[in-house]
């Protein structure tokens, strides 16, 4: 494992400056009345740049955000075309059934986001006057897709940050944490303080693995095919850390050269290390 890695922590100004040249790149569409509806376009690009740190993650919400998008206005656009003799009323119908679906996954973190942006752009387009509203639909359609891009690009670019780097960090991290607890565990003076601090050290490295691996995985084919291998592991840390009190020094010990190994096995085997 690269128990060596240092971390990429970048200060606060330079993602700062990555976000002001993505938002800054879609103000032009703006500043310049390049497109139609061309707010949509620095709106998208803060949306997705602010939702994560890396190009993994942008590229998620980006793809989440222009499916959300197609799908409300593509809801809006029906309602609008083809209205029938009670256009209030397939307004009101279009929308009750549209807002309980996206209810149904408001509460699932995997949906909720494009549930949530299916909703608002159905509202907003069907709020516009009929005679604007198939022209606002598609133009906020591409618009949205043009930010989703240049978010994607800017954060590719510009002083970018690895997600699968943070990740073997982290897992390095994790690793070395358990090692100082279970010396901790084996010192007859260990104060009951000290080892709960060092689990609570564990469980926040654990879920940093967790939201960074999700990026991750979408930064390369190799780290895709692997995903599901390393997240059992991230799985198997939060199993080893609910646990950690109840055993003996030596039973960590054991688990964690299993798991230190096994997790060497993943990266080897995929090229990852």
């Amino acid at each position: 494992m690269r128990l060596g890695l240092l971390r990429d922590d970048r200060p606060r100004s330079v993602r700062a400056l990555r976000f002001a040249i993505g938002v800054t790149i879609g103000l032009v569409f703006v500043a310049f009345d390049l497109v139609p509806e061309a707010v949509w376009i620095p709106i998208t690009v803060a949306v997705v740049m602010s939702s994560d740190r890396y190009a993994g993650g942008v590229l998620k919400k980006s793809s989440q955000r222009a499916a959300a998008t197609a799908i409300g206005c593509g809801l809006g656009l029906a309602v609008i075309v083809l209205p029938g003799p009670h256009g209030s009323a397939m307004i009101l119908l279009v929308g009750a059934a549209a807002s309980f679906a996206a209810g149904l996954f408001l509460t699932d973190a995997r949906y909720s986001y494009l549930a949530l942006y299916a909703g608002i752009s159905l509202i907003i387009v069907v709020s516009v006057p009929a005679g604007e509203g198939v022209s606002f639909a598609l133009w906020r359609i591409a618009n949205i897709f043009i930010g989703g891009a240049i978010g994607l690009l800017v954060s590719t670019v510009v002083l970018p940050e690895s997600a699968r780097r943070h990740f073997l960090d982290e897992l390095a991290t994790t690793a070395q944490l358990f090692a100082e607890a279970i010396g901790l565990q084996r010192e007859p003076s260990t104060e009951l303080d000290d080892l709960v601090d060092l689990e609570e050290r564990i469980i926040s490295s654990v879920r940093r693995q967790q939201s960074t691996l999700a990026s991750a995985r979408l930064e390369s084919l190799g780290w895709h095919r692997a995903g599901d291998d390393l997240a059992r592991i991230v799985e198997r840390e939060r199993e080893m850390v609910r646990h950690f009190s109840g055993r003996t020094p030596d039973e960590n010990f054991e688990r964690l050269a299993v798991l230190t190994a096994e997790a060497d096995q993943v990266l080897t085997r995929n090229q990852l290390n």
